[in-house]
C-alpha cells in the first residue's frame, strides 16, 4: 500500500542535467568560433593564454550546474585583432564567472587553489585572501558526507579526479565553514584540463549551495510521516488513482487499510485494480457522467454501492477531488461506510415497529426535533422529540428529563452555532454533516444532520473526543519528552527564540534562562537502578512543573540536565525562584521502598537579552554559571556575569 507516484517525490535535483544540455551546447558553439580565430590567425599571434581557456571551462561547468546560460553578446568580431579579441574575451569570461549563482574554483596540478570566484569564497566561509593559494586538503575546512560523517582525505573531489583520472559529477556533501562555524551543503562536479600532450594543467571544481534545499528535504520527509500516520490510522476510506485523458478512470495507486477491510481485498490485490473493479454492474453507466462532474468541479460528494471481494454490497459516502502531479491527473477519495446510516434512513421511512427496533439497537446516538423560531422566522431553540439509547450513551445526557424539553432548558449555555446550523438544516431541507465542539459537555461531536420535513431535524451523532485527542496527543509526543513530559530540547529551544523576538519588539520587557543539572545522578543510577533514575528525572520534572506560571516554560535538554524559561522576570526575580527551587528540591526527598533519596540541584541563572542572536546566547552563559556552581561545591545558585 506504498505511495509510489511523482506526487510523493519532491527532490527538484535531477533538472540540472536537463538544464545544461542547451547550456552547454551553446557554449561549445562560442569556444568553436574563437579556436577558429586561432587558427586564421596561428601563424601571426602566440598561442592563447591559458587562464582564458580556464575562465571558459570552468564558465561552462558552473553554467551547467546553475543552469545559466551564456550572453548572447559574448562575441568577438572578425575585424579584431586576436590578441585583443582574446584580452576583451578573458574580460568576458571573468565578468561572467563572478556573476554566476555557482561557486567555481581553479586548483593547480599540486591542488593549491590559483582561482576562485566570490560566490566560492562566500559559500566556504572564507575570503578571497584565505581562498587563493590554499590546497585541497587544507585543514580549514572539513568535508562531510550525506550521512553527516566527516569525508576521508581521498575522497575529497580534487584528490579523486587526480587519482581516478575521472570527473566528479553532482556530488552533495557537506561543508563545516571556519569561523562561523555553520554548515553548508552543496552539488559539486570536478574534472580535470590536460594539454595536448595530455599532461595535467589544472582541475576545475563547480559547485551550488544545496543547504536549504536539503531542509526542504527534511521537511518533506517528516511531512510523509505525519501523511503516512494519519493516512494508516484514518477511520474512513482512503485511495488514490488516476484519471486518463479520455476521463475514464485508472488504477488505484495507493489504498489504506481502511478500504481493505472494508471490501475485503488486500493491499496488493487493489494495486492491480481500477474503480471500475469495485462497483456494481448496474450502476457503471453512471461512471462517465460522475467521472465528468468530478473533472468539471473539482470535487464532488456522492453516494454509491460498492462490491467486496466476497460480492457483499458495501454502501458509501464518498468525497471525491481532483488535482494534477507530475502532469498526470489524479483522484483522491475518501469513503466512508454509511451501512448503519442508511440502515437508519430506510428505517425511518419504514413502519413504526421496524423504526422503534433499529431506533432501540443503534450504536449511533440519533435524535429528532422540531426547531422553534422566533416573530421573525429566525431559529432560535430547538425541541427534542424522540433520542434513542445510544443518544444517552453519547451525550449523557438523562433521556427521561429530555424528551419534551427545549434545548436551552436541558443546557442553558448551549453554543448559538449549534441552533443557527440545525436552524439551516429545519427550514431548508439541505442536509449538514460537520465537526463541532460543546463546551457545555465537554464533547467533540461529529454529527450528521438532515430534514426528514420542513421544520424538523434528525441528528446521527458520534463521540469523537478520544479520537481529536489522541490526535493532540500524536502532536504533543513531537513536542515533549517521553521520560518526564517536559518540553523536549527542540520545542524548548523554539519557546525561547519566540520570547527573544519578543523582546526585541518590546525593549522594556525582561525575561530569564535557568541551567539546572542534578547534584550525583549518576550516584543514583549505579546504585539503585536505571529504573529508579528515571523516577527521580520525574519527581525533579513534577517540582518543576508544580512551580512555574502558565506563561514559563521547563525543558528537558538531555540526561539530568534541565532548562527554564522564566517570562518577564528579570535577574534578582529570577534568581529568587531559583533559590526557592533549589531548596524545595533539597527538602524534598524521594519516597521508595529502601532509604529515601535525597536530590540536590545546580543551578546557573542568566538574563535573555535582546541584544542576543539566539536563545542559546542565554543558554551558554546561563550553563557556564551551572559549570560555576558545581565548581563550588553544587546545590546552590550561581548567576552568570553578563
Amino acid at each position: 500500500m506504498s505511495i509510489d507516484h511523482a506526487l510523493f517525490h519532491h527532490s527538484a535535483f535531477w533538472v540540472i542535467p536537463l538544464l545544461s544540455i542547451g547550456v552547454i551546447a551553446a557554449l561549445r558553439w562560442n569556444r568553436q568560433r574563437l579556436r577558429v580565430e586561432i587558427r586564421k590567425n596561428a601563424g601571426a599571434l602566440r598561442k592563447p593564454p591559458r587562464q582564458e581557456e580556464s575562465l571558459m571551462n570552468a564558465v561552462a561547468a558552473a553554467e551547467v550546474m546553475a543552469g545559466q546560460p551564456q550572453p548572447d553578446d559574448f562575441t568577438v568580431t572578425h575585424d579584431q585583432p586576436l590578441e585583443e579579441a582574446l584580452h576583451i574575451r578573458e574580460q568576458q569570461y571573468q565578468l561572467l564567472i563572478e556573476n554566476l549563482h555557482a561557486g567555481v574554483v581553479i586548483h593547480a596540478p599540486d591542488t593549491r587553489i590559483t582561482l576562485a570566484n566570490h560566490q566560492a569564497a562566500e559559500l566556504l566561509g572564507l575570503s578571497m585572501e584565505q581562498l587563493l593559494g590554499k590546497t585541497a586538503v587544507d585543514p580549514i575546512w572539513t568535508f562531510f558526507r550525506e550521512d553527516e560523517t566527516p569525508m576521508p582525505l581521498d575522497e575529497y573531489p580534487v584528490n579523486r579526479v587526480l587519482a581516478t583520472r575521472q570527473p566528479v559529477r553532482n556530488l552533495t556533501l557537506g561543508i563545516k565553514r571556519p569561523g562561523a562555524g555553520d554548515w553548508v551543503w552543496i552539488l559539486i562536479n570536478a574534472f580535470l584540463e590536460q594539454d595536448v600532450e595530455g599532461n595535467l594543467r589544472q582541475i576545475v571544481v563547480t559547485f551550488i549551495d544545496t543547504t536549504e534545499q536539503r531542509k526542504i528535504q527534511a521537511q518533506l520527509r517528516e511531512s510523509e510521516a505525519h501523511y503516512r500516520l494519519l493516512f494508516e490510522a484514518a477511520n474512513d476510506g482512503i485511495v488514490f488513482h488516476t484519471i486518463e485523458p479520455d476521463l475514464s478512470l485508472g488504477r488505484f495507486i495507493s489504498v489504506n487499510p481502511v478500504i481493505c477491510r472494508l471490501l475485503g481485498y488486500t493491499g496488493d490485490e487493489m494495486l492491480h485494480m481500477t474503480p471500475l473493479d469495485i462497483q456494481e454492474e448496474d450502476e457503471l453507466a453512471r461512471v462517465p457522467k460522475e467521472a465528468q462532474n468530478l473533472f468539471d468541479q473539482g470535487s464532488l460528494l456522492f453516494e454509491k454501492t460498492l462490491t467486496g471481494k466476497d460480492g457483499r454490497r458495501v454502501p458509501v459516502e464518498i468525497h471525491a477531488r481532483t488535482f494534477v502531479s507530475g502532469g498526470q491527473a489524479l483522484a483522491l477519495s475518501i469513503i466512508r461506510d454509511v451501512t448503519e446510516r442508511k440502515r437508519a434512513e430506510i428505517a425511518l421511512r419504514a413502519s413504526e415497529t421496524r423504526f422503534r427496533q433499529l431506533f432501540a439497537s443503534m450504536t449511533t446516538g440519533f435524535a429528532l426535533h422540531e426547531i422553534i423560531v422566533n416573530a421573525q422566522g429566525q431559529p432560535e431553540d430547538y425541541r427534542f422529540l424522540e433520542v434513542n439509547p445510544a443518544f444517552e450513551q453519547v451525550t449523557g445526557l438523562n433521556i427521561a428529563t429530555l424528551i419534551g424539553k427545549t434545548v436551552r432548558q436541558a443546557l442553558p449555555t448551549i453554543e448559538p452555532d449549534w441552533i443557527e446550523i440545525y436552524g439551516q438544516v429545519a427550514l431548508t431541507g439541505e442536509p449538514a454533516h460537520f465537526e463541532h465542539y460543546t463546551e457545555v459537555l465537554d464533547k467533540i461531536f461529529e454529527v450528521i444532520a438532515y430534514c426528514p420535513q420542513i421544520g424538523q431535524f434528525a441528528c446521527l451523532f458520534s463521540d469523537i473526543t478520544e479520537r481529536k485527542r489522541l490526535e493532540v496527543a500524536l502532536r504533543e509526543m513531537t513536542l515533549t519528552d517521553d521520560l518526564t513530559g517536559l518540553a523536549n530540547r527542540r520545542h524548548f529551544m523554539a519557546c525561547l527564540d519566540e520570547e527573544l523576538a519578543r523582546l526585541q519588539r518590546h525593549a522594556t520587557q525582561r525575561a530569564s534562562v535557568l541551567m539546572l543539572d542534578l547534584d550525583h545522578f549518576k550516584a543514583i543510577n549505579d546504585r539503585f537502578g536505571h529504573a529508579t533514575g528515571d523516577a527521580v528525572l520525574r519527581h525533579c520534572a513534577l517540582l518543576m512543573q508544580d512551580s512555574l506560571r502558565k506563561i514559563d516554560h521547563a525543558g528537558r535538554l538531555g540526561g539530568e540536565e534541565f532548562a527554564i524559561l522564566l517570562s518577564g522576570a528579570d535577574l534578582v526575580a529570577a534568581q529568587s525562584f531559583a533559590e526557592r527551587l533549589r531548596q524545595k528540591f533539597a527538602n524534598t526527598p524521594i519516597m521508595q521502598e529502601g532509604p529515601l533519596i535525597l536530590v540536590t540541584v545546580s543551578i546557573g541563572v542568566s538574563a535573555l537579552k535582546a541584544q542576543d542572536l539566539s536563545g542559546d546566547s542565554a543558554l551558554e552563559r546561563a550553563d557556564a554559571a551551572l559549570y560555576q556552581a558545581k565548581a563550588e561545591g553544587r546545590n546552590r545558585v550561581v548567576i552568570a556575569t553578563e
